[in-house]
């Protein structure tokens, strides 16, 4: 069997985000781990011993009695990285099958290596060592997921022929989405109030289902108070692992709930940042070393000139031999992919430390390192010289230089996208998400606000909105609950003429429309036209508008004299209304086809249709597409375009 090299979590752009598909988030690290032993005594001291070590490193352990069990929990883990224990007796037969699989990042043998298997064991270079004690072994699987944790660094970037683009707002969909979310997430965070006593505990809870062990809650939960958040963060406990697996997997369930935790981190590094402003007074220069995968490193080669951002808190060292050291050794053992050294100039007199604070953190950091500096999230850079190493042909030299708060392009983009934009806090961040087609992810902070809803009217907002998560991906079916949801707390409060209530139904009815379930749709359309009989003037554009709605459903089950007589009532208001004030609230398009389908028009009415469907066809969205704009007619009334 050809050797295959180990495959580290790197740097990459979250596949949940290229493909629009939504992981089953379950674990709150990036890695599993697999003990596999057959001679496994659950009641003995040591066995006890093992699984507390090895889940102090990792949360996910699972413990195996063979190779056949383990291979089956590998195959239900093919798009996971896991960690494997293998025992000295199973390794000579196991490690080649082990070292095929993709999803295998690393094997570990552990049990006493006599001289004989020492060669053996070095010709796999996923093979980590072998150990015979448990402090050995606790001490290699910690500097490996730290080099995981490491790597784990989302990133972003939009090449320089994007920047002229994108001045235009109709053009912004050329950004890279996460891109658009970074410009965005520190000042929605910092924007934010929060009771960090609750918020601790609600986390501590959420982590009990993790299994995270109850020592670090316990402990997270006594220190959050007395210690720095940068120490809390750098400690040897589960928040910087679990926040990088969430950042990079973009699971916003998991960043809602560790917001207070960023949003303190982040004041804490303004804080030092300004205590430390004499240090830095001149422009100095800084070193991250960062693994790529091939695709990721044509992106970042073609982003010259361009803007990167890290999508997360950044570690950086002013010291090179530091970024040298790590980046020779990831190359060594992976073929597959690239090393990266990041020279980044700072100058610290363009940078406010209120936006995007940095600090030296060695005196608060639990594991001291000297030179250690510490961006926050969302750092953005200006990508400079990409240059080749002599003689290495997989390590390149990037420099970068951090973007100042006078950047003009930067400036226009983050203020084109604030546009349109209705809401504050996470409600804005959802709302991006839905503008970039991200439902999976905008389902699920939805889902996490709606937990911790405070009135109806939030619910109300809230199932709106993870309507509009399942209307996008044409999810009628499961959009039409969350309406009914709205309706159902609506009824609570309104009175049975309310206009929410009649917009509402005509959102449901037109659901319905879209699978093909016309009685319902009539039903619906039908609740909402006798509210608009009696709250609106008899020539209002919109009574028009659910006219014509009714008559497309009759049309669509085959009683075209019912429909002729509701678009005939639909043409006695529209053809009072100029074309630049056609409603924009119906399908014109389809309309039109339906009156072709009736009998007897007369050629001027048949002519008014198809002004209307070509006016509507080049300047006016659908209703559909209105409210997926969000306007404020659908939602909570409190909240203002």
């Amino acid at each position: 069997m050809n050797e295959e090299e180990s495959k580290h979590e790197i740097a990459n752009i979250p596949s949940a985000l290229l493909n629009g598909i939504r992981p089953k988030y379950q674990r709150t690290q990036s890695y599993s781990l697999i003990w596999t032993n057959t001679d496994i005594d659950e009641t003995s001291p040591e066995y006890q011993n093992v699984l507390v070590m090895l889940r102090s490193v990792v949360n996910n352990v699972i413990v195996c009695t063979g190779r056949t069990q383990c291979i089956e929990f590998l195959n239900d883990m093919d798009h996971e990285n896991v960690i494997v224990i293998c025992a000295l007796e199973l390794a000579n037969q196991f490690v080649p099958i082990l070292h095929g699989m993709p999803q295998v990042n690393a094997i570990y043998i552990f049990g006493s290596v006599n001289y004989r298997h020492k060669p053996w064991i070095a010709e796999w270079t996923k093979i980590q060592g072998d150990f015979t004690s448990i402090p050995s072994l606790h001490t290699s699987l910690k500097k490996f997921t730290c080099e995981c944790d490491h790597n784990l660094m989302p990133m972003s970037f939009v090449p320089k022929r994007f920047l002229a683009a994108t001045a235009e707002v109709e053009n912004l969909v050329l950004l890279e989405p996460f891109f658009k979310y970074s410009l965005l997430f520190n000042e929605i965070i910092s924007e934010m109030h929060e009771d960090d006593t609750k918020s601790v505990k609600d986390l501590v809870f959420y982590c009990n289902s993790k299994d995270i062990s109850e020592s670090q809650l316990k402990y997270f939960q006594n220190q959050y108070q007395q210690k720095s958040a940068v120490s809390l963060y750098t400690e040897d406990i589960f928040l910087r692992s679990m926040l990088n697996h969430a950042l990079f997997s973009f699971n916003m369930e998991i960043v809602a709930r560790m917001s207070f935790f960023i949003r303190k981190l982040h004041r804490q590094l303004e804080e030092l940042h300004k205590e430390q402003s004499n240090a830095y007074a001149n422009e100095f220069i800084v070193y991250r070393a960062q693994a790529f995968t091939e695709q990721a490193f044509k992106q970042l080669l073609d982003t010259k000139g361009g803007f990167i951002a890290f999508n997360n808190f950044l570690s950086t060292n002013k010291d090179k031999e530091v970024a040298i050291d790590f980046v020779e050794r990831a190359i060594r053992k992976n073929n597959d992919i690239f090393g990266v050294i990041f020279i980044m100039k700072i100058d610290p007199s363009k940078v406010l430390a209120t936006d995007t604070p940095f600090a030296l953190i060695d005196k608060h950091n639990d594991i001291p390192q000297e030179n250690e500096i510490l961006f926050t999230m969302n750092t953005v850079f200006r990508v400079g010289e990409i240059k080749q190493a002599v003689n290495q042909n997989r390590l390149w030299k990037v420099r970068l230089a951090m973007v100042d708060d006078n950047d003009t392009e930067l400036a226009m983009l983050t203020l084109r996208m604030k546009e349109g934009i209705s809401f504050n806090g996470w409600y804005e961040l959802g709302q991006w998400m839905l503008h970039v087609d991200l439902f999976d992810q905008a389902e699920e902070l939805y889902g996490e606000l709606l937990e911790n809803a405070a009135s109806d009217d939030d619910k109300i907002c809230i199932y709106h909105e993870l309507a509009r998560t399942k209307e996008g991906p044409r999810q009628y079916e499961e959009a039409i609950m969350f309406h009914e949801k709205k309706v159902e707390i609506k009824q609570k409060t309104a009175s049975a003429d309310d206009p929410s209530l009649a917009l509402t139904y005509t959102i449901i009815g037109q659901l319905h429309a879209n699978i093909g379930n016309y009685s319902k749709a009539l039903e619906f359309y039908k609740k909402s036209h006798n509210i608009y009989k009696k709250t609106l003037p008899p020539n209002h554009p919109d009574l028009g508008t659910s006219y014509s709605n009714i008559g497309q459903v009759y049309s669509e089950l085959g009683d075209y004299l019912k429909s002729r007589e509701y678009y005939d009532k639909a043409y006695k208001i529209w053809e009072k209304i100029p074309p630049p004030n056609l409603p924009n609230k119906s399908d014109s398009k389809r309309d039109t086809g339906r009156l072709y389908e009736t009998k007897n028009y007369d050629s001027k009415r048949r002519q008014f249709y198809q002004k209307v469907a070509a006016h509507a066809r080049r300047t006016l969205p659908t209703i559909r597409r209105k409210l997926q704009d969000g306007r404020k007619e659908f939602l909570n009334p409190k909240i203002k375009d």
